[in-house]
């Protein structure tokens, strides 16, 4: 037997990528609403640079790729798709739960487990579970304690739309301690530094566009080609978003597009020049949409809405690419428990995972607008 192939590096790397590709696809694998595709596309471009690596053939890239692929398919089989949620009594408050693809069953006693991946319980409930003395008290613990012997998930209903659907549920009693929104000034630092490498590239490559917009805008609009808008940042700091000219304001207080106004904003051409706000640094590539100054005040906010201004606006994020532009209050409030989410559980694989969702939703006609 030749053992010249085992003390080469030839056999190391292949092994140090198959380490960080299984290391991604559990990182990646455990962020809510993450699809295969998803998990494949974000572990092959993580592992892309250990093919420049040297030492590392052809024939063994080939090899790692096709490994990854299994033990991607495997460890999605493997989850916990928690596809029928059982509640206990009456299922009014999963109302709450807005998404059709999930299957609610009501749970009246041991044989409606049957199926169930997961029992949900209300915030109701849980303190009733508290109360030794009550009757309600002994039902639901005999319940929960069937399900716990048939390895049924036990949550309450915030746990499940945060862990399911990646959404902090926000109504008038949710408690949220700042605290559990830090993050590391390790990656605070890391994160500034690539989204500042990030900006200069996108600002390199949509450069021609940039330039053949702006002569259009002065051809057929007239000068200015940019304005800016007063938008809130981070820790409430004010601070002027640039864009692409596409509204024209009349003394009358009313306001119309530009001759390519419409055009530019479907196809988010528009937004192009916030690159500059991220290299300032008032900006991120991924983060909560910055708010207009305007449309916001202390009274119109929903409970804990200026949380959101504990990281850096972005260009993009979780809620745009999760949810749809918010009309009113509630839709705002449901659109801020995606923002917190993020800001509490932010890290580089969930931004690998914004950044191609909305890469996707740009390449999809435009047509689905990110704010």
């Amino acid at each position: 037997m030749n053992l010249t192939f085992l003390t080469s590096d030839a056999i190391y790397l292949p092994i140090i990528l198959g380490t960080w590709a299984i290391f991604c696809i559990y990182k990646f694998s455990n962020i809510p609403t993450i699809k295969l595709w998803e998990v494949n596309v974000l572990t092959l471009v993580a592992s892309f640079p250990f093919y420049f690596l040297p030492y590392v053939y052809r024939r063994d890239v080939l090899w790692v790729i096709v490994v990854i692929g299994i033990i991607v398919v495997s460890k999605i089989m493997q989850r916990n798709s928690a596809n029928i949620a059982g509640t206990v009594g009456r299922a009014g408050y999963l109302r709450l739960v807005h998404f059709t693809r999930t299957t609610t069953k009501v749970v009246r006693n041991k044989n409606d487990l049957k199926n169930v991946d997961v029992l949900i319980l209300s915030k109701h409930q849980l303190e009733q579970l508290s109360k030794r003395s009550s009757k309600q008290h002994n039902y639901l613990v005999e319940l929960v304690n069937q399900a716990i012997q048939q390895n049924i998930s036990v949550l309450s209903l915030l746990d499940f739309l945060e862990q399911k659907y990646g959404y902090i549920d926000i109504h008038e009693e949710t408690m949220i301690n700042p605290s559990d929104l830090r993050s590391s000034k390790t990656y605070r630092f890391a994160k500034r530094i690539t989204d500042s490498v990030l900006a200069i590239i996108l600002a390199i490559l949509s450069l021609p566009i940039t330039l053949v917009t702006a002569i259009a805008i002065l051809t057929v609009d007239h000068w200015p080609i940019f304005y800016t808008q007063e938008r809130i940042g981070k820790s409430k700091r004010h601070f002027d978003v640039i864009k692409f000219r596409t509204m024209i304001s009349h003394p009358n207080n009313t306001v119309t597009s530009t001759s390519l106004g419409k055009v530019l904003r479907i196809l988010h051409i528009d937004e192009l020049p916030q690159l500059i706000n991220v290299l300032r640094g008032e900006m991120a590539l991924v983060g909560p949409r910055p708010e207009w100054v305007l449309l916001t005040s202390e009274k119109s906010a929903p409970k804990n809405y200026w949380l959101r201004q504990a990281v850096r606006p972005g260009l993009t994020g979780w809620a745009q690419v999760n949810y749809h532009p918010s009309r009113n209050k509630t839709m705002r409030r449901r659109k801020l428990g995606y923002d917190l989410f993020y800001i509490k559980n932010r890290s580089f694989f969930i931004d690998s995972l914004i950044y191609l969702r909305t890469v996707r939703k740009l390449s999809t006609f435009w047509k689905t607008p990110l704010e």
